[in-house]
């Protein structure tokens, strides 16, 4: 009967020493979805102003490229009007 006992006290003891690892684990885990789920929205925040900065530029890149051809139409014309002033 002495075995017996022993090894039911070792079964008690592992069963303990598992559930105590089984509630380790389930904190941990909610603890990592947790740190997850905020990493992924942090991650779709900087996607999102990453795009924005992205269509900012583009738009600064098409007004100056607008402006250079006004400034290129500009210097043409007063080309042409000079060219004819010379020619009076």
């Amino acid at each position: 009967m002495n075995t017996n006992d022993n090894r039911l006290d070792r079964v008690e003891d592992r069963l303990e020493r598992l559930e105590i690892l089984t509630e380790r684990t389930q904190r941990q885990v909610e603890a990592n979805s947790q740190a997850i789920a905020t990493l992924l929205q942090t991650s779709q925040q900087m996607i999102t102003l990453q795009q924005q900065e992205s269509q900012q530029f583009t738009q600064s890149i098409n007004s100056i490229n607008a402006a250079l051809e006004r400034i290129d139409r500009v210097m043409d014309f007063l080309l042409r009007q000079q060219g004819g002033s010379e020619n009076q």
